[in-house]
């Protein structure tokens, strides 16, 4: 059973789940590298570690949510990082989504540090995070992902186990991948619409009373009724996992043209400087490209 846990990387899904933690009355050791982030969990009781080593020391478990893989290896290794801290068989478990590569190379500084390593990262909006209903695409050999599963409990509701290594890591990009596309095929018609004519308020109902009215439709909708993209997922991490699934795409040599095309797009905001606007901005980009006058409140 454990009891005590780390957790590194309290961004908006990391900060929910350490909390999710804390409401399990487990002892929850944080670290963040902007050192602010962990105040509000210390009023509720959590410890506030200096380095990502000081959150493995004593833990039974470390979980990870950063950006990318190469912070997850920055927080893993180095005299700083987890392993220098970790025992034999402490529970490394990586929420993040990274790419393949990144994560074989976790697996092998593991492996030679008797840690036991666990893929799951997840699907989920930050109210389901809060609510500890998240769903986790594990992967792992099978007595890490058991030894996981009941303190993962506490942050999700349910999950698949989709192989003994790398295939979680997967399923997350095939995921994303999907979510990009449909948030620029969203963006077109939307802006096509306009352009027609049609009123943005009328497109959206339809869309979202209609077939293709899925989760993820909907909160693009109601950001840009709001005209407010306060990330989720923000347009520069949308970019990084349309990349990445673009690397897993080229290492089975498939063809994925709508996916690159989508990734130029992504490109663009970045490159526009919308980069930590949500996934769902990428609207503004095609209005902008199409002559739209923008609405108040987008970025000039």
């Amino acid at each position: 059973m454990i009891e005590r846990v780390g957790f590194v990387g309290l961004g908006r899904m990391g900060q929910r789940m350490a909390r999710r933690l804390l409401e399990a009355d487990l002892q929850v050791t944080v670290y963040d590298i902007a050192a602010d982030r962990g105040a509000e969990l210390a009023r509720d009781g959590a410890q506030v570690a200096t380095s990502p080593r000081e959150t493995a020391v004593g833990a039974g478990a470390v979980i990870t949510s950063v950006t990318d893989g190469p912070a997850v290896l920055a927080v893993l290794s180095g005299p700083d990082g987890i392993l220098a801290g970790a025992e034999a068989n402490l529970l490394f478990v990586d929420m993040s989504t990274i790419g393949v590569e990144d994560s074989r190379q976790l697996a092998a500084l593991c492996e030679a540090a008797r840690v036991q390593y666990v893929r799951s990262p997840v699907l989920g909006t930050l109210d389901v995070a809060t609510a500890g209903n998240l769903t986790a695409l594990i992967s792992g050999p099978r007595e890490a992902v058991d030894a996981a599963l009941p303190l993962l409990e506490h942050l999700i509701g349910r999950h698949h186990h989709m192989g003994p290594a790398e295939e979680g890591r997967e399923m997350k990009l095939l995921n994303n991948g999907m979510l990009g596309v449909i948030m620029a095929s969203f963006a077109e018609v939307l802006t096509v619409g306009q352009k027609a004519g049609l009123e943005i308020d009328q497109i959206l109902d339809v869309i979202t009373a209609s077939g293709m009215g899925g989760r993820a439709t909907l909160g693009a909708a109601n950001s840009v009724r709001q005209r407010d993209f306060s990330p989720f997922l923000s347009s520069a991490l949308m970019l990084k996992d349309l990349r990445l699934l673009g690397e897993l795409a080229a290492s089975t040599t498939t063809s994925i043209p709508v996916t690159s095309a989508t990734q130029q797009l992504y490109a663009a905001m970045v490159n526009q400087g919308w980069g930590e606007l949500d996934r769902a901005a990428v609207v503004l980009l095609l209005e902008q490209m199409a002559g739209l006058t923008p609405h108040d409140g987008t970025p000039a």
